[in-house]
């Protein structure tokens, strides 16, 4: 009877959270918790999947319109992501978050960025489109901004120090920090430790 009732609150639940959130959504998987409050501009084209949890304050924008072009953005967010307060992911062709990602609050992510012309505002300038791939299990360290304008990958495990700048890809087990990014640690899989890179 318990278990019963475990399930029947479970199910509520998610029709709540259809209900009021999830709809704004292409896909939201079972088992997701998504905090509000939240901003979402072209909903149907963000995929989120199972069991992910994603904090309040999270603004995700697909843009399929700027000036006169239109795009063909799609979020993905594979399962078991964790995302962190006050994030900001832009899209405007290609953001891919692979599966058990860990994202500490204040990320920006984003596959843009504005062409900058004197005496033009940026809502007058035209956008510069890239993508941005990141790895199973990789983390991404509080106030981190990722700018994949011109294409990125963050490899699987990869570790983005706090407030680091990443505009180059970073290998599978790597460590990197800075502004702009650098590579400071790699994993040695025989000695099964984290070994700091001689400059």
């Amino acid at each position: 009877m318990k278990e019963l009732l475990k399930k029947i609150y479970r199910t509520i639940k998610y029709l709540y959270n259809y209900i009021s959130c999830f709809r704004k959504f292409g896909r939201v998987g079972l088992r997701t918790t998504i905090n509000k409050p939240l901003r979402v501009v072209g909903g149907r084209r963000i995929y989120i999947g199972n069991s992910c949890f994603i904090l309040d304050g999270l603004r995700i924008e697909a843009i399929s319109k700027w000036l006169d072009k239109n795009y063909e953005p799609r979020i993905d967010i594979d399962d078991r992501v964790t995302v962190g307060q006050n994030c900001h992911f832009t899209c405007a062709n290609r953001l891919h978050i692979g599966k058990g990602v860990s994202i500490l609050p204040q990320v920006l992510i984003t596959d843009i960025e504005h062409e900058y012309i004197p005496d033009k505002s940026l809502r007058e300038t035209g956008l510069e489109v890239g993508s941005v791939e990141i790895g199973e299990n990789a983390v991404i360290g509080m106030g981190a901004r990722i700018l994949g304008h011109k294409g990125i990958k963050i490899g699987k495990s990869a570790i983005i120090g706090t407030n680091a700048v990443v505009t180059h890809d970073v290998p599978d087990y790597t460590m990197v920090a800075g502004i702009p990014e650098k590579v400071i640690k790699k994993y040695d899989f025989e000695l099964k430790k984290w070994i700091k890179v001689d400059e």
